[in-house]
């Protein structure tokens, strides 16, 4: 469906989430970053485009803890495209599904706030007769095809500039401004168990 200029990838670390976690000096010694369903990002994974997550049936209780993790990484995905491009892209696109229920939405980076906005309903059909239906989530898909594409132009455009300004040096007024901050709710880790304190303390 996407481009030669974007890549998807399966199960990775955002780069962007590690260094949201490393600015807001969390887990700062060891970051990880967050794992990704599905990461869009430009052909050499010099950026990432956007967070896609799916979460099956059977996870429903976690549906709101999934919206606001794909929401915060896709807030420090946006706050790298809004500096790569030097402002020019403030928007990131990205969907989010359960099952085979799902939605599409919109991210936009306005004053300083990040404003989500839902765009389509989207399913994958389970039956013939879900068909007709489903002709509306092939239309979103296509917008969603359209609108990654005009964002890789926007910071192809961008880069070759930057790279223009870095041969010859010539003095710009169109520096960004600082981005919020995005916090990520720490990783849990094990609880030790009395019997494997006692073990540790009588070695």
């Amino acid at each position: 469906m996407f481009s030669d200029n974007i890549l998807s990838s399966g199960e990775v670390i955002a780069e962007a989430t590690r260094s949201a976690m490393e600015q807001n000096e969390h887990e700062i010694s060891q970051s990880q970053g967050r794992k990704i369903d599905l990461l869009l990002v430009t052909k050499g994974r010099e950026l990432e485009l956007a967070s896609n997550e799916w979460k099956t049936f059977r996870s429903k209780h976690l549906i709101l803890q999934q919206q606001s993790k794909n929401l915060r990484c896709n807030a420090a995905i946006l706050n790298n495209l809004y500096i790569s491009s030097k402002g020019k892209v403030s928007t990131v696109m990205a969907v989010d599904f359960v099952g085979t229920i799902g939605y599409m939405y919109l991210l936009v980076l306005k004053r300083n706030i990040y404003v989500p906005t839902v765009i389509q309903p989207l399913f994958l059909p389970t039956d013939m007769s879900q068909l007709p239906a489903f002709i509306d989530t092939i239309k979103g898909l296509f917008v969603w095809k359209d609108f990654l594409e005009e964002q890789v132009r926007i910071l192809k455009l961008t880069t070759m500039k930057q790279k223009l300004d870095d041969i010859v040096y010539m003095p710009t007024t169109d520096d960004c401004e600082a981005l919020p901050m995005i916090f990520f709710t720490p990783k849990r880790t094990r609880k030790r168990s009395i019997g494997e304190v006692y073990d540790d303390d009588h070695e």
